[in-house]
C-alpha cells in the first residue's frame, strides 16, 4: 500500500528531489481529454496538449513557492511555456492533493479575482 502523500522527507522540513519525484509519479499523467460532443479541433488540440509529463509537472511543482502563486504569476515564472501547459500541470497537482487553494485571492491580469495556489501541508 502506498504511503500518504507528503512533500517532506526529512525532519527539518526540507523537500528532497526524490520526495518530489515520488509525488509527481502519483499524479495522473494520462492524455488530455475532449468531450465526445466537442468539435474535431478540440480532439486534435487534446492530442497535442502538454502539461502532463512527469518533468513538466515536477517543474511546475518546484516553481510554486511556499506562500503560493496565482496562475498568472506561475505562468510568468514559467517563461517560454504556454499558459495552457502550466495550468494543466497545476491542475493535475491540485487533483493529486499536492496543491490547494490558499483562500487568498489576487487580481489577475484581467482584473478578476484569482486563486493563490499553495503546496499542501504534510
Amino acid at each position: 500500500m502506498d504511503s500518504p502523500l507528503s512533500l517532506f522527507d526529512s525532519e527539518d522540513g526540507t523537500v528532497t528531489r526524490e520526495a518530489r519525484q515520488r509525488q509527481v509519479e502519483r499524479v495522473n499523467v494520462g492524455p488530455a481529454l475532449a468531450r465526445t460532443s466537442d468539435p474535431r479541433t478540440s480532439h486534435a488540440a487534446a492530442g497535442r496538449q502538454r502539461g502532463g509529463t512527469e518533468g513538466e509537472i515536477l517543474r511546475v511543482f518546484a516553481t510554486i513557492e511556499i506562500g503560493g502563486l496565482t496562475d498568472d504569476a506561475l505562468c510568468a515564472q514559467m517563461r517560454g511555456w504556454l499558459p495552457a501547459t502550466v495550468k494543466t500541470a497545476r491542475s493535475r497537482l491540485k487533483n493529486a492533493g499536492l496543491l490547494e487553494d490558499s483562500g487568498v485571492r489576487k487580481a489577475s491580469v484581467t482584473g478578476s479575482a484569482s486563486i493563490v495556489w499553495r503546496r499542501t501541508k504534510p
